[in-house]
């Protein structure tokens, strides 16, 4: 996969995973892992009184046992008792250890924390895995997941992301509506201060260092910027350009401060004109690459001069 594409993905799927709480988290996980594993890995639901008897999914190969834990603030003590409660059990319930004993030779606990467990369920896990050394005791945060996920095959990876292919027809059928959800969401973001707009240099992708896949990408947008332009210009506010362009300004400032490279911002300035998550269809990423496009060429977004 391309590098510039991979950033790209890499930022829908951290999207997908602040995005994706409890049960929506747990059947994402559920998706990328039957794929990664056709025939072997087993997607277990809740059934009867007995739900799924502390058992999200199974791995027949390894005799992996999977408990996906997603709340919506993964808490450091909360997380410390799910642990417990779905490997040991209660003193009402089994818990894992006990329903599985005969099949079980690894238990993974996956969460959805970026930051990790935290001390309390990190003291838990250590605890469990001394007192049960015939078990593999795992965590899997979201990057174990994300290096299942990109062992796939990349046309599996935009699946499971729900990443549309934009054609140049898709291009031609954005609108003024279109534009207006998207002007929208970024005026949400506009700063107090404005500065000047630069007109972009033709050597603007060289200047610049994308790669030729932003190329393509932004040479895509082009072909409907021309009706962003004319949205600004119908608007009954003149300065809404301006102010969306030092929104998309002040975004590119904080993003190059954090030592990105080019195609690593530019990817996560599409991510932002789309109002920080992926778009419901086709057409909203159309609409957002329309967007993009239209700044890029106009705006200081990327530097316009090697003075800069």
């Amino acid at each position: 996969m391309d590098y510039s594409k991979r950033v790209y993905y890499e930022a829908i799927f951290k999207s997908y995973c602040h995005e994706k709480k409890m049960n929506e988290f747990q059947d994402f996980f559920s998706s990328i892992m039957e794929t990664r594993y056709p025939g072997d890995f087993i997607r277990v639901r809740p059934w009867g009184k007995n739900g799924d008897r502390k058992n999200d999914g199974f791995l027949t190969s390894k005799g992996a046992l999977f408990q996906v834990y997603a709340p919506k603030n993964l808490e450091s003590k909360k997380a410390a008792k799910k642990i417990v409660e779905d490997f040991e059990g209660t003193k009402d319930f089994k818990g894992a250890k006990d329903h599985w004993s005969r099949d079980m030779k690894q238990w993974v606990f996956v969460h959805n924390g970026f930051d990790g467990l935290g001390p309390e369920g990190t003291a838990q896990i250590l605890d469990i895995q001394q007192r049960y050394p015939r078990i593999d005791i795992q965590t899997w945060g979201p990057a174990i997941l994300q290096k299942e996920l990109f062992g796939l095959e990349e046309e599996d990876i935009a699946h499971l992301l729900r990443i549309p292919i934009l054609t140049s027809n898709d291009m031609m059928q954005v609108g003024y509506k279109d534009v207006q959800i998207i002007i929208d969401a970024i005026a949400q973001k506009i700063p107090d201060t404005q500065s000047e707009i630069i007109p972009v240099p033709e050597d603007k992708i060289e200047l610049n260092g994308l790669s030729p896949e932003v190329e393509n990408h932004l040479n895509l947008g082009v072909q409907r910027s021309q009706r962003v332009g004319e949205f600004f210009r119908n608007s009954t506010n003149p300065e809404l350009g301006d102010k969306i362009a030092e929104a998309f300004n002040q975004e590119y400032v904080r993003l190059k401060s954090e030592n990105l490279s080019p195609d690593k911002i530019y990817w996560k300035l599409f991510i932002f004109a789309g109002g920080g998550t992926r778009g419901p269809d086709i057409r909203h990423e159309a609409s957002v690459l329309a967007v993009l496009a239209y700044f890029f060429e106009r705006c200081d977004i990327f530097e316009s001069s090697k003075n800069q």
